[in-house]
């Protein structure tokens, strides 16, 4: 699954139309169509029905989409601090601002234990929550 298929499930969802969701992500239609399906072979379920002019989302595809905007939202946070951070005069002491900062949601931000290999030996040492390491 890839940011961009991410892009593309939203786009799909909130203009209905293959055609005008290539448009508004600057892909051509069959790039797009293609992404979701395999979007959907990664998912194992079947997001879109596609019928003759329209396209209609399952269930579980709206439930998706909220995630997805929610994925989305967060990747741009994640190149905005990434930006703060090279600004002159940065330094290492950027913070997070905004809603994320008051948000601190453990299942969005920190690793759950069976995926603690994903949290380094250096952010353990130094007691940054990582579901289950050395400190905390």
């Amino acid at each position: 699954m890839t940011l961009r298929q991410i892009q593309y499930l939203v786009a799909l969802a909130d203009t209905g139309h293959f055609g005008r969701a290539a448009e508004r992500c600057c892909a051509t239609q069959s790039t797009l169509s293609l992404q979701i399906r395999r979007l959907e072979d990664y998912l194992g379920i079947r997001l879109f029905d596609r019928e003759r002019r329209t396209v209609c989302d399952s269930a579980p595809a709206r439930e998706i989409v909220v995630l997805g905007r929610r994925i989305l939202f967060l990747a741009r946070e994640v190149r905005r601090v990434a930006r703060a951070a090279q600004a002159p005069g940065a330094g290492a002491g950027a913070r997070l601002e905004g809603s994320i900062a008051r948000d601190p949601d453990p299942e969005v931000y920190w690793a759950k234990p069976d995926r603690t290999r994903n949290v380094s030996a250096a952010a353990r040492g130094r007691g940054v929550r990582g579901g289950g390491g050395g400190g905390g």
